[in-house]
């Protein structure tokens, strides 16, 4: 299963996987080519052991071929024998001596073919290990030939594993790069959303001015139009009273009732003018100014 690497990014495990199947088989080579080696050392010792054994046998044979020799020339007839006879040691002593000599001989001769039968041991043993060390000598020409694949093997898969850690670098660059953008654009989103509510509620304060600036202008309007009714009556009456001279002082009520809707009036004014500046001010935020 990939395991999480830095930056939240899974790595794959086959790479490790095929390291440490590597390794595990550069061991098993190493390991074998120590028992080879030993194998060669042991074989040496035993090729020494063989010849220290076959000059131990030259040298037992040398001596029983000078025993042969001096028993048969002791045999031989002649002068010398002669002589020896005439010079020959009492007939139990000489006895003696014989048998002593037969028994050195004996021994000789059993240590002779003790020898010999330890050297056939050895040559057996020899040609077992001659055979084997051949065989150790083509395992090892194997086992050159496979650490050199493997090493071959091994340089392919570091090469493998940095192509696919590069690959994954420039991958996480673009995911990193591609999640920058998406925040970034969430934020832009978010900062539209707002600056939308906010022109939204400018809009509707905007709007709400506006209808309170209509409301404002028919109550002005409706004023005016009352002030002229009521400056019409006036002159009407004042006109009437002309004419009848020495009569009280006409539309003192009237007149009254003009003023107070012109304060009114100026009043609506007032806060028209308010509303207007309202007004500007939330359109110049509109506007972004």
């Amino acid at each position: 299963m990939p395991q999480p690497g830095p930056g939240g990014r899974k790595l794959p495990l086959w790479p490790t996987l095929v390291i440490v199947i590597l390794l595990g088989g550069g061991f098993l080579i190493v390991r074998q080519a120590r028992i080879n080696s030993e194998r060669a050392v042991r074989l040496n010792q035993l090729a020494k052991e063989s010849s220290d054994l076959r000059a131990r046998l030259e040298q037992v044979s040398q001596e029983n071929e000078l025993l042969r020799q001096s028993r048969l020339a002791g045999a031989r007839p002649g002068p010398a024998r002669e002589e020896a006879a005439s010079r020959r040691p009492p007939q139990g002593e000489r006895l003696s001596a014989e048998a002593e000599e037969s028994e050195t001989l004996g021994k000789l001769r059993e240590n002779l073919a003790a020898a010999q039968a330890s050297i056939s041991n050895f040559e057996a043993r020899i040609a077992e290990l001659e055979a084997e060390r051949q065989k150790t000598a083509e395992e090892n020409k194997r086992l050159a030939v496979s650490q050199t694949e493997l090493a071959d093997q091994l340089a392919g898969a570091r090469r493998t594993i940095e192509t696919m850690e590069k690959e994954s670098m420039a991958k996480d660059e673009r995911l990193f790069q591609v999640e920058f953008s998406r925040k970034k654009q969430q934020q832009e989103t978010a900062t539209g959303e707002q600056k939308a509510a906010q022109m939204a509620k400018l809009a509707a304060e905007l709007q709400e001015i506006h209808r309170r600036r209509e409301v404002y202008l028919r109550s002005i309007l409706s004023r005016y139009r009352e002030v002229t009714e009521q400056y019409r009556s006036l002159s009407a009456v004042l006109e009437t009273r002309a004419t009848h001279e020495g009569g009280p002082t006409p539309g003192t009520g009237q007149l009254s009732r003009i003023q107070n809707a012109i304060a009114l009036a100026e009043e609506d004014l007032r806060q028209l003018e308010s509303l207007n500046a309202q007004a500007q001010l939330v359109q110049r935020k509109l506007a972004g100014k």
